[in-house]
């Protein structure tokens, strides 16, 4: 088992996650445009208290996800506080916007959702 820690700079995204599998988790991520920053082993439990400790400070997941957050330096420096999966390390990189996009986000993201939303219904289906 192993936790993780990946990005998303088109959306601006953090994903903070838990696998049994980690390589096929990464490949279907990965395949969504997700790129990883660190995944090392860990546990379920781990994964829990940090999410129990943002959702105490008042950040929450994105619609339809417990694990995708918005990036900020505030969600980032709680993440390396909990010493969380490469968030220390990579900090710069993941608080460093892509400067080539110039997306208006909240679109951008309403059509991610919209798709991700019919994926899990498909899968319901």
């Amino acid at each position: 088992t192993v936790n993780y820690t990946m990005i998303n700079d088109s959306f601006n995204l953090i994903m903070i996650g838990v696998s049994s599998d980690w390589e096929e988790r990464e490949k279907k991520h990965k395949r969504k445009g997700w790129i990883t920053i660190d995944a090392k082993p860990g546990s379920l439990k781990n994964e829990g208290i940090v999410k129990d400790v943002i959702k105490h400070v008042g950040i929450k997941p994105l619609p339809a996800s417990t694990e995708i957050f918005q990036i900020t330096p505030k969600l980032v420096d709680i993440l390396i506080s909990l010493q969380w999966v490469g968030v220390k390390e990579n900090k710069k990189r993941i608080l460093t916007k892509d400067p080539q996009l110039n997306l208006d986000l909240n679109q951008k993201s309403m059509g991610f959702f919209f798709e991700e939303l019919q994926v899990e219904k498909n899968k319901l289906s």
